[in-house]
């Protein structure tokens, strides 16, 4: 939710990279929720959980452990993207 919620700060302030950013949060997120909970009801819990956000002294430390799960995320996808780049170059080098 907090994610969706940026997605829609950078729309309206036009900030490509933040959008992009943001809706892989999303995505990672939503991602999580349907494997998770197949049955949830999506729409249902935002509304909910949105009603128990509002004003929650804490949503900035929720917020913060969300960023860091997701860049946490993307960064094994990026040193798993290297090791697999290795690989194929070991593999395409000619035998001798």
């Amino acid at each position: 939710m907090l994610f969706a919620a940026a997605v829609n700060e950078a729309q309206k302030a036009e900030n490509d990279k933040a959008r992009e950013a943001s809706g892989f949060g999303v995505m990672y997120y939503f991602g999580k929720l349907t494997s998770e909970a197949p049955s949830l009801n999506v729409v249902d819990a935002v509304v909910q959980e949105a009603a128990l956000m509002a004003g929650n002294p804490g949503a900035k430390d929720i917020g913060a452990a969300c960023d860091a799960e997701f860049s946490k995320g993307g960064q094994q996808l990026v040193d798993i993207g290297q090791k697999l780049k290795q690989a194929g170059s070991q593999s395409a080098s000619p035998s001798k």
